[in-house]
Order: C-alpha cells, then structure tokens, then sequence
C-alpha cells in the first residue's frame, strides 16, 4: 500500500501536465490561427493541469516542512 500511492499520485501529476501541456498548445493554436474552438477547448485542459499540479506541489511542500519540524 505504501508503494501504490505515490504511484498512483505521480501518475495523475503526470497526466495533468499532458492535458495542461496540450491545453497550452491549443490555446497557442488559436491564438495564431483565429480558432474560436481551439481555445474553448485548450483553455480547460491548461487550467485542469496547473490546477492539479499545482495542489500536487502544495501537498508535497506541506509535507517536506512537515518533516522537517519533526
């Protein structure tokens, strides 16, 4: 069990910066080519990955000053 969360963890980070990493691309394609639905639909998947990485990294450092104090 101790091994199979911090997989699991690292897998959704993973996959967040692919969809905030393809979000950013889309959002890059429509600002060069006018498309009106590149950026509905990159826009999503940019803010799904910051957001989740972002908590990702928040939980980590929490944990890190955590330890440290002990």
């Amino acid at each position: 069990m101790r091994v199979v969360r911090p997989v699991v963890s690292m897998t959704f980070v993973l996959f967040a910066a692919t969809m905030g990493t393809v979000g950013t691309g889309l959002i890059y394609q429509a600002l060069a080519a006018g498309s009106m639905m590149a950026l509905v639909s990159g826009l999503p998947l940019a803010l799904f990955g910051l957001y989740w990485c972002g908590r990702a990294l928040a939980l980590r450092q929490r944990h890190a000053r955590r330890s440290r104090s002990r």
